[in-house]
């Protein structure tokens, strides 16, 4: 294998580990910073290979966006099942995948990318070098591919966001381009020059039956995942080792295994935060959330679901903006909106109107956060909707006392080992508080302990 073959696994490979790294978290500085590398080293390998040899630069592209739009797609399914966090780094591809031009025929357009690319590379990789008809499918679905990555990069560009997985795709893509034109120059052919034989071609052939099957097989599994409570994620919990023997088993699979982690540090409840269910109820739910973030959106219903249905829950809230401007962990001086959202929340509790005043933020979440010309105004006519005091709420949301109390709860998030949000922790199932990954994991150890079930340790802390 020669050094520049080598090179090429090489950047594939750490496109899988940027990846890897972004869905397993962990600090966000270190985790953003090297899924960039990794993405930047796997685009550089792909240019090398499309210099090198054109196909084969261009399978590998084309697998490279494959696999970012199955990133971007299982983000996507995450959220809509009810799991997911924001990232201290703003969550641009969490943002992305939230608007309205992130799906086409009612699914994800990741899906649709995903088997795009996919069948483009295994049209491509079961052609040969010589074929002209395999470079010009490339050039024209390249073309396509291009047209639609400049429309959705204008997306991007339009809300004020960065998806670097969103932006590795815009770039391999044009190495797709780059790729087929090569090859086109090597073999005598044009871009649009004769496409009849090529949309009569096998390689044409088999990228329609390679799109279709998947299609077929990736929108019922699509379906099937989004549907909230169908998803759930677990942590990580060390597994025990079977003992040797003839007759040793393998011990049978404990349904809570993994939904309870470690909380790395100290949650502090002092009776000032909003409540949620009885102040007595037995079951503590401490949660740190953000209001630009729409995974804690989809948490919020969740939990007053459940505080509903369970008398015996409670539910305190606490703030984690994701803004520097107001949140001693967040290293970005931007978003100030996060921090001007929690403001207006937290003047609402003292007029009883907290809980409304959240739904209503989190119920036009996408406009106020994306859309919306004058934030402040839209803020101030949710309290107007809900009924608070106009006079008292104005003077509440200058006073630099309550931006304070904002601070001091994300300085008590951070102490938690909050790395995201929703942020979830329980008491009153161990000895102990521990994080929870969403409503429906809480849901099933608060049953399972009132049946007097055995409980299984909680997984060491993602830091840890």
């Amino acid at each position: 294998m020669s050094g520049i073959e080598r090179f090429g696994w090489f950047a594939l490979s750490s496109l899988f580990g940027a990846a890897a790294l972004s869905a397993q978290g962990g600090d966000s500085d270190i985790t953003s910073t090297l899924s960039l590398l990794m993405l930047l080293t796997a685009l550089c390998g792909c240019a090398s290979w499309v210099k090198h040899s054109p196909r084969h630069g261009a399978i590998l592209s084309a697998l490279l966006c494959a696999a970012c739009n199955l990133y971007l797609l299982s983000s996507k399914i995450d959220a809509e099942a009810g799991f997911g966090m924001c990232g201290a780094d703003g969550g641009g591809c969490g943002v992305l995948n939230q608007l309205p031009q992130s799906e086409v025929l009612g699914f994800p357009v990741t899906l649709f990318g995903a088997m795009f690319y996919l069948a483009l590379a295994v049209a491509t990789f079961l052609g040969n070098d010589e074929d002209t008809t395999t470079y010009q499918l490339n050039a024209v679905l390249g073309s396509g591919g291009l047209a639609f990555c400049v429309y959705l990069g204008g997306v991007a560009f339009s809300v004020g966001v960065f998806c670097p997985f969103c932006v590795t795709i815009y770039i391999a893509t044009v190495l797709i381009l780059w790729g087929a034109l090569r090859g086109l120059g090597a073999t005598g052919g044009t871009l649009f020059g004769q496409l009849g034989p090529m949309f009569g071609s096998s390689t044409f052939l088999v990228w329609i039956a390679t799109f279709t099957i998947g299609l077929l097989l990736g929108i019922p599994y699509v379906e099937t995942q989004s549907q909230p409570g169908t998803n759930p994620k677990r942590f990580q919990t060390p597994q025990p080792t079977a003992q040797p023997g003839p007759r040793a088993n393998p011990a049978p699979k404990n349904v809570l295994d993994g939904l309870a982690m470690e909380v790395l540090g100290e949650v502090t409840v002092d009776g000032t935060e909003p409540l949620l269910g009885r102040a007595d109820a037995p079951y503590l739910i401490v949660e740190w959330a953000d209001y630009g973030c729409p995974h804690c959106a989809l948490a919020a219903t969740g939990l007053k679901g459940l505080v509903e249905s369970t008398p015996d829950v409670q539910v305190r809230f606490k703030n984690f903006p994701l803004s520097g401007l107001c949140n001693p962990n967040i290293p970005t001086q931007e978003q100030v909106e996060r921090c001007l959202s929690a403001i207006a929340a937290k003047c609402t509790q003292d007029q009883g109107k907290f809980w409304e005043y959240q739904s209503a933020i989190f119920a036009n979440q996408t406009y106020l956060f994306l859309q919306s010309p004058s934030f402040e105004q839209d803020l101030a006519n949710i309290a107007d909707r809900v009924g608070v005091n106009r006079e008292r709420w104005e003077a509440c949301i200058t006073d630099e006392g309550v931006a304070d109390v904002i601070r001091e709860e994300a300085r008590q998030g951070g102490q938690a080992g909050v790395l995201g949000t929703p942020f979830i922790t329980l008491q009153g199932v161990y000895d102990r508080p521990v994080q929870v990954p969403d409503v429906r994991a809480a849901t099933m150890l608060i049953e399972a302990h009132k049946l007097g079930r055995s409980l299984p340790a909680p997984a060491p802390h993602a830091s840890l």
